[in-house]
């Protein structure tokens, strides 16, 4: 049982660089997590920028289905 605040160990289902240039639609299985407690996190690295609107990767819509 996972305990209220505290997380294990992330594990990275995906990572992403650059710019893509356009809006891009991504899908994750997590079929291999059925059945189990998950907490989905995101982690952006801007390396440096701060407080700064440019070029990159952004979230936008994020949808859990369950199958």
């Amino acid at each position: 049982e996972i305990s209220p605040g505290v997380w294990s160990s992330p594990i990275s289902l995906k990572s992403f660089a650059g710019d893509s240039g356009e809006w891009s639609r991504v899908s994750i299985d997590l079929s291999g997590y059925a059945g189990k407690k998950v907490r989905v996190s995101f982690l952006l690295s801007n390396a440096g920028w701060c407080n700064t609107v440019a070029p990159g990767w952004y979230i936008d819509e994020v949808l859990v289905e369950v199958r």
